[in-house]
Parts: structure tokens; C-alpha cells; sequence
């Protein structure tokens, strides 16, 4: 699947963004959790931070036990979360991270 996904360089901004979450997303799915915190990044780009960035840096955060980071991602997705879903799920995501650490 991360075969055909288009490359970022051939999309624009907003479309590349999207396809950097997807690859992330195959990533995380597959158990490849340092490949795609090295795709999403630490520091996103200005207006690219949105929930389901931070939400997928912390699950890769988490699954390589990084809890207390996971729980500040998941912490800040519960902020830009649009959703009560998005938000309750980040909130209970930053409260299971923080038990784990």
C-alpha cells in the first residue's frame, strides 16, 4: 500500500500533508512506529498540526514506549480535536499513556 501512494513532492501542501498522514497511518499499522514519527516529524510545519498528527505521534510514541511524550501528544490532540470522538478519544489516549509511564 505505501507503494502507491503518491510521493509529497508531486502533490500540493494540503494534499501533502493528507498523504504524509496516510503513509504515517500504514506505518503505524504495520508496526513501523520510528519510520513514521520520522514522517510526521516533531515540530510540524505551520498549519499542518491538526488532530490526527499529534493523535498518530502519539500512538507511535506510545508503541515504542515513550509514554509521557505520547501523553503530551495525545494531550494536544484533545485541544484540536472537532469532534466530542476526537476529543474524548485524545483525552483517554493522554490518560492511558500517562498510567503506562
Amino acid at each position: 500500500i505505501l507503494e502507491r501512494l503518491p510521493a509529497a513532492s508531486d502533490l500540493t501542501a494540503a494534499d501533502a500533508h493528507r498523504s504524509r498522514l496516510l503513509r504515517a497511518e500504514a506505518l503505524i499499522l504495520s508496526g513501523r512506529h520510528e519510520e513514521a514519527l520520522q514522517l510526521i516529524g516533531d515540530a510540524p510545519a505551520p498549519g499542518e498540526e491538526d488532530y490526527r498528527t499529534s493523535d498518530q505521534r502519539g500512538r507511535a510514541l506510545s508503541a515504542r514506549g515513550a509514554h509521557l511524550a505520547a501523553r503530551d501528544a495525545f494531550t494536544r490532540a484533545s485541544t484540536l480535536g472537532r469532534t466530542p470522538a476526537e476529543t474524548g478519544s485524545a483525552a483517554a489516549n493522554a490518560l492511558l499513556s500517562a498510567l503506562a509511564a
